[in-house]
This record gives C-alpha cells, structure tokens and sequence, in this order.
C-alpha cells in the first residue's frame, strides 16, 4: 500500500492530476471517518475531507518523505478539525457516546448512500460516453480535454494546437449538438462546466383555481453561474390589480427582484444580504436540512432556505397592506434532484402564504436542488388567506442555454428584401420570403461566419416563445439552395452559421391566430382579421436582422389594397421601401378590400384605411384629418415631408374604444357608429400621434437612436406634454370635440397632476415618463396651457404659443439641430417680453404647484379647487372586487363593461343593489363599506334585456383601500368676463363652438 502511494504520489508530482484522483478515493473514507469522529457532524466532516485533500495537495511538494504520507495526511486531517470546533463551539454528541447498533445503521445507511452514487455516476459517465460519440472527432476532442480533463480553452488551445477561437466554436457547436443532454453532463459531471459561460434557464407558468378557472401565466427568467443562481427577468399576463399582490402566481413569491437564490458552493450557514423587489432589504440563510411530506410524496432531506424580508417601500394605491405582503420571512425547502418541495410565506400582516409540490417530472437525474434540464415539469398547489379556493400552477423549464462567446464580429447586413404573400383562400396564412445580402468582408475573418436574426418582443414578456409562437417552417438556405444551421440562442432570437458572406434566403410562414387570446392591450394592437381586411403588426410578422436598406413586396390578390406608411416605390404596385429596421418592425399593414385615401397637408401625408361599415363615413373622416394637417401647418408654419397610416374597424358592442399607436402608424377600433360621440374618441387619437411629426421628429431633443440619454430624458415634458395640450386645442378649435370636452380633459389632467405634484419635477419625471403620466404628460400639457395664457395676457392676445412652436419648428425641425430647455425659455421670454426663467425654475425644474387657476381669470374662466371626502381606490374596486377589467363612461351617463371574462363586452352597468349608478363616483361612495366575500346583486342591460347578476365580492380582507385625500376642481366661464379676457379664450379654442 504504501508503495502505492508512493507511485501515486511521484506521479502527482509530476503533473499527473488523475493520480490525485486515485490517491483522493483510495483515502476518502478513512479520512472522513476520522473527521466525523472527531467533531460528531457528518456533514461537516465532508467539507473537512475536502479541505483536508486539497491541503495536502498544495503541500505534497514539502513532503520529505513520502513513505510517511499517511501519517502526514492524518496530522492535517486532525488540524482541520481542531480548526473547525475552534471555530464553531458547540455541544455535539460524540460518535464514542452513540449506541453501537445506531452507529452500525448509521455507517450502513452511507455505505448504500455511497454505493448508490457510484452506481448513478457510472450509469451517467457511461451515457455521456455514448453521447460524446455521436459528435465528430474534432468536437469530442475538445468536449473530453475541456469537460473531463478540466482544461481551459486555452489549455486546449495549446494541447491540439489550434487557435483560441477554434476551440470555443466547436465546443459551441458540440453544445448545439447534445442541446438538452447538455445540461446533464454539467450537472452530474465535472465542476468545470459549471465554471463555463453563464446559463440562462426560461421558466413558462401557468396558473388556474381550483375549479379550473384560468388565473395568470406568465414567463420568468433566471441566470446561474459557477457562483449564483438569481432571478433577472419576468413578464405576466391575467392580473390587472398591481403588485406586490396576493392573488397572482406562486413563481413571483419565488422571483423576488433580483435576489440571488442560490449561492455557490451550498452549504450550511451560509448567508447573505441584498436588496430585493420593492426596495426591500432581504436576509438569506442556509438553515440546515428536514424531512418534509407533500402531496407530491415525502423527501427526507430538504434544505431549508430562509429570506426574511424588511424595510419595503411600495409606492401607490394601498401602499401599507402591499408593503405588509412583502415585508415576512419566506421558507423553502429544496430536495436534491427534485426541486422546491414546499414554501411557506409568513407575510408582516399576519398572512401566511403555504404551497407544496403536487408533481413533478424530472428527465435526467442529479444532485441539483432545482434541476433546470429542458423539459423538467412541476405542478404546485397554493394557497393564502385571500382566496377561497387554491391556485394549481405548473411551471415547465422551456429554455436553458448558454449565449455564445464566438459571436462577437457577427456579419453586418448590406441589404434585405422581403416579399410577402397572403392568398385569398388562406388569409391567415402570410408567406415570408427574405434575400439577406451581407456587407462583403464583414464577420469573422476565419471559420464560419454567424448571422443574427430576431423578432420584436413587445408586449409578449408573458410568453415564453414571443412572436415565434405563430411562426411556421422557419428555414435558412444558401445561394445554392442548401439548408445551414440555425439554432434559436435566446426567446425569439436566432443564430445562422454561413461559410460565406453571400447573400442567404429567410423563409417562412407567420400564421394570423393572434386574435384568439386576450393581449395585455387589446385586440387593436395585434395582428387581426375583419371581414373585409387583415391587420399586420411589423413586429408580430418580420423576422429581422440590423440593416437599414430595406424594400418589401406584398402579393395579395388583385383587387385588394396594402395600406402602409412606408413610401411606395412603384404607383399602382404593392413595392415599398422602409427607413430602417424600425421603421418595418413598428408598421402597421392593412391588407384586402377596405377603402383606402390619402390626406395630405404639403408634404405631410396621412393614408387613411377604412374598413366594415366605417367605409360610408370616409368623406368625414379624411375632411377632419386633413384639416388636423393644415391646423398644425399653420400652427408650426409648414410642415415636415413624412408620412403616417390611420387605420379604423368596428369592433365590438355599442361604447367600445380601443386604440393605439407604433412608429408612423395608429389604429382605432371602435364599437358602434362614427357619430359625435366616437369622434371625439379617434380625433384626439389621431391630433395627439400626428402631433409628433412636428413636435417629437422635427423638432427633438435627442437623436432618435439616442432617446434614452440622461439629457434627453428630461425634456419630454416639452415633446409629450405640449402635444397632448395640442391635441385638445386643435381638435377644439375645429369643431372635433366641445368646449365642453376640452373642460373635461383640462380637469381630469389637472387633477391627475396634483395628485402627484411635490415628489419629483416635471422635468426629473421624464426620467420614466411611462411611470410618471401625472406629471410629464398631464403636467406638461398644464404647462403648455399657462405658457400660451400668460403670451396673450401679456401682449394682448398679439402673441401665443402657437409662435413659439412656430419658431421652434424654425430654429430646429427645420434645421435638424438638437434643442434644449434653455432654447425653450429663450423662445417664450423672447415672444412675451419677459425673462421667463423664474417660471421654469419654479414649475418645470423645480417642484413648486402650478397656478393655473390664476392664469385663468386672464381667459375669464374660474377655476375652483376642493378637496373631496376619502373614497375607494376605482381601480381595486373594478379589477379586484368585481372583476371587472375595463369599464368605460360614456358622455350620456352609461357604464360600458368591456375584456372581462365574467361579463360580456357591451354590458351596461345600471344599478348596484338596486341604487342606480350613472358615474364612478358613484361607485366608489356605494364601496366605502364593501368586504370581501359579501354578495352584491348587479343589475346590467344586455342587448336591451334588464339581467340581474348576484355576485361576490372578491379582494383582500376588510374594506377597500382608500386613496389618499382627492381633490376635485370645478371649471366655469366668469359670467362677468371682459371682452378681453373672452378674447384670450377664443384665441385658444376658436370660434367653432
């Protein structure tokens, strides 16, 4: 034996890292005993049998004599010990004071233990060997030197003497080849794999009660290294009630932010602190392992995960209950090769939140406390005291993979040239082909060469697979005609191998079944069919790569029409040419027999598409928009040459309105006729998107790729806030909508303003402008209206805003300069005849409340502003308590229930508890005393019939949160105003009313 050691040794010595193998697993055992007599814990001698080998491994090279080596490898195995129970005093029992039949069923439970684990690893070892041979020669070379060896790339690089970036595509492409068999190997294996390229693991989810009723789904995403496993990413689909919330899906109580959920190596006590969602402060610890008992069956050693989570700060509505939701301590217990097994979420507010495995279905086995293969399903059942029956939801890992780290000189685009083609017969079929030219000498200099391909992802965060979903016969093929690899690397995102940079064909089909499930926005911003037209989203149908010459042909049938904004190359042919990437992806297509016009206002055009019965009212529609384009010529004093679609369908029952804007194009779908009532709806649509032709593109801030720096960030008060002023201003002045209308959106904007006026300025809001409406929107359109009121006030009516954007339009749409703020406060001081700094720094940069209500009595109008009593949160009444998600009302006192699953698009709400309700407000003081879980009776009209629908209330306990102290404001016209004064007024609105 000891001639044994000393060969192995020697041969160590030499380099030889397979005889430390054999030398570590000839004295593993009795070096582990030894610890676990000495210290009593069984676990713990495990790491000192590690520490202990890899110590004597550092310091082989001091051993004189290696004849000695087992009495020098006892010495530093009993050291490590010592330096343990140093280190952690505690009371244990000693393997001396055990009962001897206990100690025998101790060592005999380990001895299947461990035979049991040799047998999986042998049974594994002897998989992958099969594996590897299905690869070609060059490739499992590198797999074995870099894999089983524990090589690096460039040691790799070095022993086959080939180049770094050799080794890194045929290990990439080998990866490719086993794709799922992959992520055994490294779980099972060798540690090395996971000191490899970061993983990015896809979890898809879906959730539904109890009694079968579809809840929520949703994707989320995490990342694992050699060193943690975290969260990074989600998106939801089915909640509309705000987070952090009780009711959703489990996987948010386990995606907590960004927290890291593992830390690697796993062992006990370890612990550590972040910042988790809601800027909470989260406390993560190792506790130790128990036997838990599930549905699922029982797992006798789980580890138990402890967060303790504290100090959130949950802005908004009800703000103090969701912060309690948060704010806990959350326990999961983690059994080897399974999974989660059980969670319970003792919640600050005396809520506990419990789950358990239901089942689950591993493909491979492993030592991984949350296996990730491709494929690994679980099915969770749920439960808090929010919900009257449990939540079953089943989580699938849909996607892990490793980006690659040979991809960074990709091959750069030339040109693309798509042609489209939708038959009649097959409407919901459209047939992609693409001619994708590279730039000539572009990607790498040597080996294949990679393209990158993608699809948009906008509003598809909920699924997993985006887009591509709809896809069909995604295929690649060469110049000859051969078909070359494409592997998909991330969600929607595609990776094609060339030898070449020769031009490459894209094929495939994009089936229109997008209308068949609810989107987060509605049916008018996904792809959709009528029954005289398709609608297309650009980024529901390209496939796309970075380039920016692009030209598309559509083939329809004959008699149909392609409505687009894109600029058509041939008159009377479906041949188009678009500004770049963008430009494609954010298009809106319409496609058959709809009716199509054109208005126009200089060089600023606007392509109308019509269809269904809306076609009878075009002759109305083109005259309102093309006098939209010749107010805002004169407003701005020309106009900039560019060119936009409108598209408009009914849809839906009497009431409904749904609309939405990308890139140049902007689309309504609307429920009933196009009267005075819906104009008012599509009018201020279409004023507010074709604003930004001229304030927003002409005149900017930030170049357009440049949109989200620090600088121009803070000017979107300007760019969003005037053009929403503008919108209402335009559309007033021609007749569009009433004076009366006008009011109402001054109110309801000046209201939303001070509701959030004080926190930050309205220039610092524009930081997250989306998240700050109140105050970039709404409080940009305040300003916009105080600036034009005091120009007039001061020049007599001589002067306005109007001039200001004229010179803007001057100095900068016209020019292409870049504008900032103190462009703007030159402009006004310079139109009114007075330094307007002090109002800028007090109301735009600064945080001071806007006296609109004093700029008024210039115009003779009485602005009063009041707080109101303490009401109910709307929302949370609606989307919670009464499930209902969308509820419209009307200008004639009606409630229109619209997208919600409970009720049917179209439902007029008419009393509640037989008190007749005509506005939300109503709503909200009948609310004050609801609970959840007590029974209401609604009574709705249903194409004309009267139904009476007794209903539950659902929500968290007690009462509805109430929102903080709301202010009411009641605009008037001065009956005494001067004719100046009156004059101002006009000035603004016109003389159409």
């Amino acid at each position: 034996m000891k001639n044994d050691d000393v060969d192995l040794i020697q041969r160590i010595l030499s380099g030889d890292e397979n005889a430390f193998t054999a030398l570590v697993q000839k004295h593993r055992k009795w070096v582990h005993s030894l610890a676990w007599q000495e210290i009593g814990d069984f676990h713990a001698a495990q790491e000192i049998t590690q520490d202990t080998f890899i110590h004597a491994f550092n310091s082989l090279p001091t051993l004189r004599d290696p004849k000695r080596f087992l009495g020098w490898l006892r010495v530093i195995a009993k050291r490590r010990c010592v330096e343990w129970i140093r280190k952690k005093p505690i009371a244990m029992q000693s393997i001396d004071a055990m009962p001897k039949s206990e100690l025998e069923r101790l060592f005999y439970v380990r001895y299947l233990e461990e035979e049991h684990s040799q047998a999986s690893t042998d049974r594994l070892r002897e998989v992958v060997e099969n594996l590897l041979q299905k690869l070609p020669k060059s490739e499992r070379s590198v797999m074995v030197l870099h894999y089983f060896k524990g090589l690096t790339c460039e040691e790799v690089s070095t022993r086959l003497d080939i180049s770094l970036n050799t080794v890194k595509s045929r290990l990439y492409r080998a990866r490719k080849r086993l794709e799922k068999e992959e992520s055994m190997i490294r779980e099972n294996l060798s540690p090395n794999l996971l000191r490899s390229e970061p993983r990015y693991i896809s979890i898809q989810a879906t959730a539904v009660t109890e009694s079968d009723e579809h809840l929520a789904e949703g994707g989320f995403r995490f990342r694992r290294t050699d060193k943690f496993f975290t969260s990074y990413g989600i998106g939801t689909r089915g909640h509309d009630g705000g987070d952090p919330s009780p009711m959703y899906m489990l996987l948010h109580y386990i995606n907590h932010g960004k927290i890291n959920l593992f830390r690697f190596p796993v062992t006990i006590g370890k612990s550590w602190e972040q910042e988790g969602a809601w800027k909470s402060k989260a406390k993560t610890t190792l506790e130790g392992y128990e036997k838990v008992e599930v549905s699922a069956g029982n797992f006798r050693r789980c580890l138990k995960h402890k967060t303790v989570f504290t100090a959130a700060d949950v802005e908004g509505t009800n703000a103090e209950l969701r912060n309690a939701l948060v704010n806990g301590t959350r326990y999961l217990w983690f059994a080897k090769g399974v999974g989660l097994v059980k969670m319970r979420y003792e919640h600050a507010n005396g809520v506990t939140t419990e789950a358990e495995l239901f089942k689950y279905q591993v493909p491979l086995e492993g030592g991984e406390y949350l296996p990730v293969q491709v494929g690994t399903q679980w099915t969770y059942k749920w439960q808090n005291g929010y919900r009257d029956e449990a939540v079953f939801e089943e989580w699938h890992i849909i996607r892990n993979f490793s980006k690659p780290v040979n991809l960074e000189n990709p091959l750069e685009l030339a040109s693309a040239r798509y042609e489209v083609t939708i038959v009649a017969n097959e409407p919901r079929v459209a047939e992609v082909k693409c001619i994708l030219t590279p730039k000539i000498d572009s990607g790498a200099k040597s080996g294949k060469k990679h393209l990158m391909l993608s699809m948009s992802r906008f509003l598809t965060g909920w699924l997993y697979d985006g887009y591509a979903r709809y896809l069909r016969d995604l295929t690649v093929t060469d110049v000859d005609g051969e078909t070359l690899p494409i592997e998909e690397i991330d969600k929607t995102q595609w990776i094609v191998e060339t030898q070449d940079d020769s031009p490459v064909t894209l094929s495939y089909k994009a089936l229109l079944n997008h209308d068949k499930r609810d989107w987060p926005t509605g049916r008018d911003e996904v792809p959709y069919t009528q029954e005289d037209c398709i609608f297309w989203t650009g980024y529901a149908l390209f496939v796309v790569g970075k380039v920016k010459d692009i030209e598309l042909q559509v083939n329809v049938p004959a008699n149909w029409h392609v409505s687009t904004a894109w600029e058509r190359i041939e008159h009377g042919k479906h041949r188009f040419v678009c500004k770049d990437q963008d430009d494609l992806m954010n298009a809106y297509l319409v496609l058959g027999k709809h009716c199509e016009r054109l208005a126009k206002s200089g060089d600023a055009e606007i392509v109308l598409a019509i269809g269904g019965h809306f076609k009878a009212s075009m002759d109305k529609i083109q005259n309102a928009i093309e006098a939209i384009l010749r107010a805002y010529t004169e407003i701005f004093g020309g106009a900039p040459k560019d060119r936009m679609l409108f598209v408009a369908n009914p849809y839906g029952a009497e009431g409904y309105r749904s609309g939405g804007a990308s890139g140049r194009s902007i689309t309504a779908l609307i429920g009933g006729e196009l009267d005075d009532t819906n104009r008012s709806f599509w009018a201020t649509l279409v004023a507010g998107v074709v604003c930004y032709m001229w304030n927003g593109k002409a005149i900017y801030f930030a170049k357009q790729g440049n949109w989200l720096t620090e600088t121009g960030k803070q000017e979107y008060w300007f760019t969003e806030g005037f053009t929403s002023y503008y919108s209402n201003v335009v559309c007033t002045r021609l007749g569009l909508i009433y004076e009366d209308d006008f009011l109402i959106n001054l109110k309801r904007s000046w209201e939303s303003y001070l509701s959030e006026q004080g926190k930050r300025s309205i220039r610092e809001a524009g930081k997250n402008k989306f998240a700050n409406r109140e105050l970039v929107y709404e409080g940009g359109s305040l300003i916009a209206m105080a600036l034009d009121l005091q120009i007039r006030t001061r020049t007599q009516n001589r002067s306005s805003l109007d001039d200001v954007m004229k010179q803007m339009y001057n100095e900068f749409g016209l020019t292409k300069k870049m504008f900032a703020i103190n462009d703007i406060i030159r402009i006004v001081s310079q139109i009114a005849g007075e330094d307007f700094e002090p109002f800028f720094n007090k109301y735009v940069t600064g945080t001071e409340r806007l006296p609109l209500e004093e700029y008024l009595k210039n115009a003779g109008i009485d602005a009063q502003i009041e707080s109101a009593e303490k009401l109910p949160n709307l929302r949370y009444i609606l989307n919670e308590m009464l499930s209902i998600l969308y509820l419209r009302n009307t200008k004639v006192g009606s409630l229109i229930i619209f997208r919600s699953p409970k009720y049917q698009d179209g439902d007029k709400l008419v009393a509640i508890n037989g008190t007749p309700v005509k506005g939300f407000d109503d709503i909200r003081r009948m609310a004050k005393d609801w609970k959840s879980g007590d029974a209401v009776t609604l009574t709705l009209e249903r194409k004309g019939e009267e139904i009476i629908l007794p209903t539950t209330l659902g929500g968290m306990p007690g009462k509805p949160p109430l929102e903080a102290a709301s202010i009411n404001i009641t605009i008037t016209q001065k009956p005494d105003s001067t004719e100046a004064q009156r004059a101002i007024w006009t000035g603004i609105l016109g003389n159409n009313q």
